[in-house]
């Protein structure tokens, strides 16, 4: 582990990595997110194109209750997540699991 840029500890480069399409779920930050499970992130993009390439995951979005608003400007390419966990609990949010 390595220290980011940031203050927390993530993976180092050189740590192997896993192809996406393999993927069962991903956990994703936020800035905030809304209440069908759209995130609002930074505006680069980078889980964007990562989601696209792990279609069939699970995606679970962790964001403290404050931070859930009723709804965000999305764009076609947004892809929400199936659940929001806050410390008041666990959200199914749409599009429900096949």
């Amino acid at each position: 582990m390595v220290r980011h840029r940031y203050g927390f500890l993530e993976p180092s480069p050189a740590a192997p990595q896993a192809e996406p399409g393999v993927l069962e779920a991903v956990v994703l930050p936020g800035l905030a997110f809304d209440r069908r499970g759209y995130r609002l992130g930074y505006g680069q993009g980078f889980y964007d194109r990562f989601l696209l390439e792990a279609p069939h995951a699970l995606r679970v979005g962790f964001v403290p209750q404050g931070l859930i608003v009723p709804e965000l400007p999305t764009d076609p390419w947004d892809l929400p997540v199936h659940y929001l966990v806050s410390e008041q609990g666990v959200t199914p949010c749409y599009p429900p699991l096949p």
